[in-house]
């Protein structure tokens, strides 16, 4: 005799349907995780770009991109702040150049840059 308020099939109906649901969150699950393998792969390629490009980069500039902000002292943080505001500055000139219409000239290498390449090459 069927349980009280199911009509005889129906049963088997919801047991279908919930197979149904399972194989989709199944699908969904292993779509997730492929998903995930990928981002970390991404990633694991990011950092050995990062770590490849930290080590073949040197000078001022590099210092400034591959620095830990708790290891500067007061003069590098003083340094660091000059250098942001003078990248600050070309930035809004040449924006200006740019909305005025006129051809932007390239980037000229800052003292501190030539500096130190300078310095590495002898």
């Amino acid at each position: 005799m069927p349980k009280r308020g199911r009509m005889l099939g129906v049963g088997n109906v919801e047991d279908e349907a919930k197979k149904v649901r399972i194989a989709f969150l199944e699908e969904e699950i292993a779509r997730l995780e492929r998903e995930l393998a990928v981002q970390k792969e991404r990633a694991k390629e990011t950092n050995q770009r990062f770590e490849k490009a930290k080590k073949e980069s040197s000078g001022t500039v590099a210092r400034y991109l591959f620095m830990n902000e708790d290891d500067l002292n007061l003069e590098e943080c003083k340094e660091y702040y000059q250098e942001l505001m003078r990248i600050k500055q070309q930035i809004a000139n040449r924006l200006s150049l740019m909305s005025m219409g006129s051809s932007v000239p390239p980037p000229q290498p800052h003292l501190s840059s030539v500096e130190s390449e300078q310095k590495e090459e002898k």
